[in-house]
Order: C-alpha cells, then structure tokens, then sequence
C-alpha cells in the first residue's frame, strides 16, 4: 500500500520550493584591465593558433586603431580570428561599441582570474561568437546590455569553481546555438534578457551518481524559444521564470519543444505565465514541475519518469496527449484551479510502489497548509496499471469532473453529490464515489 511516509514525501517534493543562486547584474564595481596589447596578424592553419596577449576594446575606433580586418558593416564585420589567449588576468573585453564585430576560432583559457569576467562583452551591437574554445574559472563567457547577440558552435569547458560558464544580461535579439557546455559545478547558461532563442545546444555535467547544486540552463525571460536541446546529468536541467517587467502584457511566453532530457533530477521547472512545454523526452528522475504560474501547456510529450509532472498552486493549465510512464506516480494535481488533463496514456512500470498511481489530486492537507482545488477536468485518459489517489482534506475539493478515463480499459466510474439514485456497476471497473446520499451500485 501508499503509506503516509510515501504521501509526506510526495507533497513535499511537489510543493519544495526552489531557490535561485544570485548573480550579478550589470557589473558597476568590475575592475575593468588596463592592459593593451598590440594586434599579431593571425596566422592560424591545421588547428594552430597565434599566441596573442588579453586585450579590450572600448569603442569603434579601437577595431581600426589595433588592426582588425573588416568596416564594422553587417556585410563586412570586423574578425577577431585564431588567437589563443591564455593568461592568469583576462580573455577578451569589449564594451561601447556599434561596429559589426565577429569573435571566432579563438582558444581563450584563463585558469587564475582576478577578474569577475574572463571574457567580458557589454554595451555593444551586432556581436557574433563562433567556432571559439572558451575556458576559465567562475564567469567564463558573460554578455551584458547588448543588442543583436549571436553565440553558436562554441566550445564551454571550466576548471572546478566556476559559477556560470556562459552569463547573458539584458539582451535583445539573441541567439544561442549549437554550443556544448561541459560543466561539473553550478550553472552552464544564465540569461536574463527580454527575448531569445536557445537551440541545437549540449549542455552536459560530469559527476558520478546524483548530483547537487547544478544547473543547466536558467532563463528569466518573457519571450523565449528553447528548442532542440540535449540536456544530461543534471540536477536542475531547466528553470525557466517569466518577468513581467520585461513583458508589459506584450510576451509570448516560454516555448520548450523537441529538447532532451536524460538522467536529470528535474527536468523543467516553470514559474512563469504563457508557456508550452511541447514534444520533448523526457528520463529522470522528475519531468515537469509547474508552481505558481498560469496558462501552461503541457502536450505530445513523453515521459519516463518517477515524477512526470507536478501542478502546484496553479491555474488554467493543459497536460494534454502525452506518454507517461512511470515506477511511482503520473500527474500530480494540487492546490490548482481550472487544470485540464486529457487524452494521457498513463502506463505503470514495476518500480518503487506495489501499488501505482497514475493521477493524485491534491489540497495540501496533509502539510497543514490546505488550498483550493476546483475546476478541474480529468478526461479521456488511459491508465493501465494504475489508478487515482485523493488527498483531500477539504469535500468541496472533491468536486472536479472526472469522465471517461479507463483503468485497464474499464471505465472508472466518478460519483460526486449524487444523492438518492442507482449506478449499473457492470459498465465500470472501479468506481469512487464522495458526498453521495442514498446511491445504490449495482452489479
């Protein structure tokens, strides 16, 4: 059977609530390197790379001054081509700037930082890095106040220590894609900008077994696409937040389509309003977990997971048309309103519990702290090898329409108020009845 110990922890990984590392904002306080260094014509061939010394560049007429090839035209950007950097101070700094500018095939390795940023982008327009291998300790990577931001097909990798390998601050127009993170601490990508498309990208972690205190991917965005994405080993591989003040009534939402994710402690954890989570696989340990947000979808998605997905204090929500299966339990519903779950294949692999579950809807009463969950519609879904379970404290939240699901391809019968009536027994395989008065079952 389910015992109470079982249910206590359930309800406490449902409404656990998760917190956040702070990163700064704009940097006011970072020292930014005096250091010059005259341009050393590159001379990269068969995988080499030139020697160079860290440098900055602190407006347009620094391209010129230094040597760079290119007119800071869109057709004709200025290259900062096959240099290897390696130094204990810095990589690359660039800040107040319009010039197209194009960072690529560049080895940037800073083991010993003094510095907040080792390679460090801010106050710039029309910025492209590719084909680079970036390696460093804590802020590896960070791009802040920038317009028109491209980062693709570079190469992440940190020493032990650092805290975000790539650190994205208020952007407009941003694409990161087909990048590999190889991180074993924290936080791969962090980005907290208005819009952006995040896509192609491995993002993976190394540790044996389980794992703390590590994140994937962090996004605080009113619009943003996340798609196509290979996520593994994490213990968070995807939190994503919505913030009004950037949306202003006018965002789209978080789209997560077609990712990966394998061996992650959770998968996605949304907080955030206008959000689909669509065809996306997920094997862990936990898929989706929605707390305190509205009108998310959750659809054509497929789970093998412990915990496949969690509502929590949620509203106008849709998990609709995806392949659960679990060895614990399907779609936990708790403390919600107007939450619509339909058209789910729930299928039970022999696991932990001797006795699955395939939807628990909740009111928290158990942690003392019961909520209100009503509006409801729990339809056409099929369960097999499993079954429902109520934890409600409050009769009221029982009333939810429940219709048409099967239970091994018997129907499960749902009676709530019914008073003075008879239920035909033979057309259902189970049936749960609350609040009846005088209700016969027959057969």
């Amino acid at each position: 059977m389910f015992g109470k110990k079982h249910v206590f922890l359930i309800l406490v990984i449902m409404l656990f609530g998760w917190t956040v590392p702070l990163f700064p904002g704009p940097a006011q306080n970072s020292s930014f390197s005096d250091e010059s260094a005259k341009r050393i014509q590159p001379t990269r061939t068969s995988g080499t790379y030139t020697p160079h010394a860290p440098f900055n560049i602190t407006s347009d007429q620094d391209f010129i001054d230094q040597g760079w090839p290119g007119s800071g035209t869109s057709s004709d950007p200025y290259i900062i081509e096959g240099l290897n950097i390696t130094s204990e101070t810095q990589g690359i700094w660039i800040w107040n700037t319009t010039a197209y500018f194009v960072i690529r095939n560049c080895l940037v390795r800073v083991e010993n930082s003094t510095k907040l940023f080792v390679n460090f982008i801010n106050d710039t327009r029309h910025c492209v890095l590719e084909n680079n291998v970036l390696m460093g300790i804590d802020f590896v990577v960070a791009v802040m106040n920038s317009i028109d931001v491209t980062i693709r097909s570079n190469e992440f990798s940190e020493f032990n220590g650092t805290l975000v390998e790539l650190y994205l601050y208020s952007i407009q127009d941003l694409v990161v894609d087909n990048n590999h993170f190889d991180h074993t601490y924290s936080t791969a990508l962090r980005v907290l900008s208005s819009d952006g498309v995040i896509e192609n990208n491995t993002i993976q972690f190394h540790n044996s077994g389980w794992i703390t205190a590590t994140e994937s991917l962090y996004i605080f965005m009113s619009e943003a696409r996340i798609r196509n994405n290979n996520f593994l080993n994490a213990e968070t591989a995807l939190d994503a937040e919505s913030c009004n003040y950037y949306l202003r009534g006018k965002g789209i939402g978080v789209e997560i389509e077609g990712n990966n994710f394998v061996n992650c402690i959770a998968a996605v954890v949304l907080t955030m309003s206008n959000g689909t989570v669509v065809s996306n696989d997920f094997n862990g340990r936990m898929g989706v977990s929605v707390g305190q947000s509205g009108s998310v979808t959750i659809t054509d998605n497929e789970f093998n997971c412990s915990h496949p997905i969690i509502i929590s204090r949620s509203a106008n929500c849709i998990i609709q048309s995806n392949q659960v299966t679990t060895k614990m339990m399907g779609i936990t519903i708790d403390s919600s309103q107007r939450i619509t779950v339909e058209d789910n294949d729930i299928i039970f692999h022999k696991g932990m519990l001797s006795s699955p579950i395939a939807i628990v809807l909740s009111d928290s009463f158990l942690l003392g702290n019961p909520g209100t969950l009503s509006d409801c519609i729990i339809k056409d879904n099929r369960l097999i090898g499993c079954y429902f379970l109520f934890l409600i404290g409050k009769i009221e939240n029982y009333n939810q329409a429940i219709t048409n699901n099967t239970i091994d391809g018997k129907q499960f019968g749902y009676f709530y108020g019914m008073t003075d009536d008879v239920i035909d027994g033979t057309k259902y395989g189970s049936v749960t009845m609350v609040n009846c008065n005088g209700v016969t079952l027959n057969g």
